[in-house]
């Protein structure tokens, strides 16, 4: 068995924590176990079920521009400490250039970049600081990831591809979960307390990211239109008291519901007529490659990737036009929309997390053996 040391901020429920932690649940782990590298020092959501699969947890302080000897220490105690690894897998983006520099000081012969995200809002100090790392990555990195080729681009440059090579490796899911099924649509909706409303949904931690001021905005133009909607938001963070604010000034309160971090969003997905993402940026969300495979209609910034358009249930929207024809085009895909079975849309475009792990898994083997 070889030991994979997968460098992450923490696993709270986030999109690269669910991917990680559903390629962890679908490898052999008798042939290569994951273990941890975070940058938290509190618990986080998934730390009890990896230490439960056999997985352990390192932490290492937090990485803050222009002020990070103590982290650089930090990471070079690790690695002496640790000098068995052989396989890194860092996922911290451009921030990833300091531990496979720090890895590759000790020896590590496998370094893994993965780029989750395609832009960053401007910021004085943090951009500097980005860049500063895209800069020099690929000096520490053998072999370049990324969610999507747009992902792949931004962190390691334009001509990536033709140079050294991008793995765009798909942000994959349990797509048995996530099948449309109409009993459970309305099981759930009976659980939620739903009848014939208009069920509105967005996962995503409350960050300035997700853009969830302007979503309440949409929502605010499709109550105008069709009173009787509702709207779920599940996840937690930092701005969620400032939207709670916001939908109160609104008042809209008896139509937004705050579920927190949910362990059955599969379910919850059943149950909604309509997925919103007005990102600024991303990635390639695994919630939208999820809301697609239950056959939902999605609304989606044309900030997020086209690659993330697996099905014909996708339209993309400007950020720059009025919430009120973000909610005109809502209302008008929910009207004539028909759901149906799209898992095999979603397996044929390459998002099966079973295939995706036993592809990864694979890699891991072979890159390690060849250094053995």
């Amino acid at each position: 068995m070889i030991r994979v040391l997968q460098v992450v901020t923490d696993m709270s429920m986030g999109g690269i924590e669910m991917l990680l932690m559903n390629l962890y649940r679908n490898i052999d782990r008798e042939l290569v176990q994951f273990d941890f590298l975070m940058h938290r020092a509190k618990e986080s959501h998934f730390d009890k079920e990896i230490l439960s699969l056999g997985g352990r947890i390192y932490r290492v302080p937090s990485i803050h521009p222009f002020h990070h000897r103590a982290y650089l220490k930090a990471l070079e105690r690790f690695f002496e400490e640790h000098p068995d690894y052989r396989v890194i897998h860092a996922h911290n983006n451009a921030f990833s250039m300091y531990v496979l520099r720090a890895a590759k000081g000790a020896g590590v012969p496998v370094c893994i970049a993965h780029s989750h995200m395609s832009d960053v809002p401007f910021d004085f100090k943090r951009t500097l600081f980005t860049e500063y790392c895209k800069l020099h990555i690929l000096k520490y990195t053998d072999y370049p990831f990324a969610c999507s080729e747009r992902a792949g681009k931004w962190l390691f440059g334009d001509n990536i591809q033709e140079t050294i090579g991008l793995h765009v490796f798909k942000n994959g899911i349990d797509v048995e979960k996530f099948k449309f099924n109409p009993d459970k649509r309305k099981s759930v909706r009976k659980a939620l307390n739903i009848d014939s409303q208009l069920l509105i949904g967005h996962i995503g931690r409350f960050h300035p990211v997700k853009n969830h001021r302007f979503l309440i905005g949409i929502f605010a133009e499709v109550c105008r239109l069709k009173p009787e909607s509702m709207l779920l938001l599940i996840g937690e963070g930092g701005r969620q008291q400032d939207v709670s604010a916001h939908v109160e000034q609104l008042n809209l309160q008896t139509k937004v519901r705050f579920l927190g971090i949910r362990d059955d969003v599969n379910d919850l997905l059943q149950a909604l007529d309509m997925f919103v993402l007005p990102s600024l940026n991303e990635g390639l969300p695994v919630t939208l490659v999820e809301a697609q495979a239950s056959g939902l209609p999605c609304l989606v910034s044309d900030a997020v990737t086209d690659e993330v358009r697996i099905t014909d249930n996708v339209a993309f929207m400007p950020l720059d036009l009025p919430a009120a024809m973000w909610a005109e085009k809502a209302l008008d895909m929910t009207k004539h929309h028909l759901r149906r079975d799209t898992s095999e849309d979603i397996i044929k475009a390459g998002y099966d997390i079973k295939e995706n792990a036993a592809w990864l898994q694979n890699f891991y083997l072979e890159k390690h053996n060849h250094h053995a």
